[in-house]
């Protein structure tokens, strides 16, 4: 808008050879294409949160896989290290579980410890 009014401010008297009528139009055709983008920018920038928020929910369903595979892995552990359980054992190991901060890594053998091994 600013631009129009300096375009009307001009001296009359001037001896230009642009006219006034065209640089109204290529203004407006500028602001119209400004608006478009805009709203383009409006839409991807929506579309962009709710793949964010699918991006999430897809992380923290496999942070609970990973904790599943993880709870899985100790369970093999114990049984190759122990043999059968019975149902006392295995009902102490699972507490020990539920109590044990979930980690990123595998167990291995050294990982496993003798109070761990030790159910009865």
């Amino acid at each position: 808008m600013a631009l129009r009014q300096q375009l009307h401010t001009l001296p009359v008297r001037l001896r230009l050879s642009i006219s006034p009528v065209q640089c109204e139009r290529q203004i407006s055709g500028s602001q119209d294409a400004h608006a478009a983008l805009e709203a383009r920018c409006n839409a991807l920038r929506g579309l962009l949160g709710a793949r964010l928020t699918l991006w999430k929910e897809f992380e923290e369903r496999l942070q609970d896989v990973q904790k599943g595979a993880h709870e899985a892995d100790y369970m093999t552990e114990l049984l190759t290290l122990n043999g059968g359980l019975d149902l006392e054992r295995l009902k102490t190991a699972t507490e020990r579980l539920e109590v044990r901060p979930p980690t990123s890594q595998k167990l291995n053998d050294t990982e496993v410890t003798q109070q761990d091994c030790d159910l009865s």
